[in-house]
Formats: structure tokens, C-alpha cells, sequence
């Protein structure tokens, strides 16, 4: 196993950033790749935790490429560098010390193509009592949490070999962000099965939610029309919102 820890910045890295990556701990030292979307200087900081990890890499992109974008931009990146396990992180978040072991240790079953941590952040009054959390024998969640969440190789040859025209990657359609992950895990399901795509309740984090998007309470990142044509989109391409789609083939194309 060779994994690549990905996270796409756009500021926020002394609150946020720089606390979720020292919380990682893997029983095998990391390789990170930071994707900065034209943010404020975080990608020039990336040496504050370059002991932690077997090989920190930076890509500095002059603006922001949007969710779906940095995450393929870091999935092809790894996939080209010989990395064959992906872990695609939020970067307000904040993670439990045997997360990644236990995540990787679901991931590894066979019919298991993405698994995400579990948000307990309503279960605790702060971050740093993530640690003491009782943990509890693994089981599937009802959908998985696309803020910290395990791919890798198998799933992109996996999803091409099923028929899935983007074989594994998201769909850049949903920019700069929203119902990307829900397209994802539509076509995870129609393509791979119910059970391809899992949270596992013993691999715990603390997610702060929506730090990057409303870091600027009178600038979303996002614009709420935005929000509405990816709507809008998704209902075009599947017939329906996330749980009520249709097609059972992108814009009921045959």
C-alpha cells in the first residue's frame, strides 16, 4: 500500500489547516500533497509539518479549481507518482489518532471502493476530546462523509471497467462545489453496488463544517445561485435530487 493524504487549501491554515494535519497518525508515515487554490500563503507553510509525512508535495494553482477539480487534480497527481491509495481530506477537520489504520483496514475489503471517516462532531463539546471518544466495533453508516474518505486505484479501475464515463473521477460539472459527492456516490452505488461506498463508525473525526465557504460571512466561496445550478444540474443528468434520481445512465442516455 502506498497512500497519498490530498488536501485542497484555500486559507484558513493557522485556525484549521495546520491543526487537522498534525492530528493525522498512520502506522506507516504519510505522503502528503497540499493543493493551494490561490489562497493566502498556506502552500508556502507546508514545511511546519514536513516531518510528519514520508514526502510533502505542493501544487500551487493560480485560482480556485473547485472541489471536484482539486480532488482529480490530486487523484491524477498521485495515480501518475505511483500512489494506489488516495486520502482526499477537508482541511477543517480534525482526526482520531487510529482513524486512518482502521479506514484503510475497511477499504481493504473486496467489495469496498470508498470509505469515509465518521463525523462525531455532534457527539463532542470540542476537538481535543476526540482522542478519549470510545470506539466501537466498525459499522457501514448510512452514507458515507465526503470530508475525509479513502479511494484509490481499485476504484478508478473498478468504475471504468463497470462503464462509469469518468472513470472514477468526479465530476467538474459541480463547480466551484456542491452535489459533487453526490453524484459520486450515486454512480458508486449504480455502477458497483449498494455496498461499495461506506462511513465506518471506527474511523473518527471532528468536522467543523463550512469553515472554508462562509470563512467570509458576507462573501460565501459559494454563491447561493451556485448552489442552484448544480442543483439543477444533478437533476438534469439524473433524473431527480440526491435520493430521488431516475436514470440509471447520465441524462437517461442509453
Amino acid at each position: 500500500m502506498n497512500m497519498l493524504a490530498i488536501v485542497p487549501v484555500m486559507n484558513l491554515w493557522e485556525s484549521y489547516t495546520l491543526p487537522m494535519l498534525r492530528s493525522l497518525a498512520s502506522p506507516r508515515p504519510l505522503a502528503l500533497l497540499v493543493i493551494d487554490n490561490g489562497s493566502d500563503g498556506s502552500a508556502d507553510r507546508v514545511c511546519e509539518v514536513a516531518d510528519r509525512f514520508a514526502a510533502v508535495s505542493v501544487i500551487r494553482n493560480r485560482g480556485n479549481r473547485g472541489v471536484a477539480g482539486s480532488w482529480n487534480q490530486g487523484v491524477r497527481w498521485g495515480a501518475a507518482n505511483g500512489y494506489d491509495h488516495f486520502l482526499i481530506m477537508n482541511n477543517d477537520l480534525v482526526v482520531h489518532p487510529r482513524a486512518i489504520e482502521n479506514l484503510t483496514r475497511v477499504f481493504e475489503r473486496d467489495d469496498v471502493y470508498l470509505a469515509s471517516m465518521y463525523d462525531v462532531g455532534d457527539d463532542l463539546g470540542a476537538p481535543e476530546d476526540l482522542p478519549h471518544f470510545r470506539l466501537t466495533p466498525p459499522t457501514a453508516a448510512p452514507a458515507p462523509n465526503f470530508s475525509a474518505f479513502l479511494i484509490g486505484t481499485k476504484t478508478l479501475a473498478a468504475m471504468t471497467a463497470s462503464g462509469d464515463p469518468l472513470g472514477g473521477l468526479f465530476d467538474e460539472g459541480f463547480f466551484p462545489a456542491y452535489f459533487e459527492d453526490n453524484d459520486y456516490y450515486y454512480r458508486l452505488k449504480l455502477y458497483l453496488g449498494e455496498s461499495s461506498a461506506i462511513a465506518s463508525t471506527d474511523a473518527l473525526c471532528y468536522h467543523y463544517c463550512g469553515r472554508t465557504q462562509y470563512q467570509s460571512p458576507d462573501a460565501p466561496i459559494v454563491p447561493p445561485d451556485r448552489y442552484e445550478e448544480n442543483c439543477v444540474y444533478y437533476m438534469k443528468k439524473w433524473g431527480g435530487k440526491p435520493g430521488q434520481e431516475r436514470f440509471r445512465s447520465p441524462f437517461g442516455q442509453s
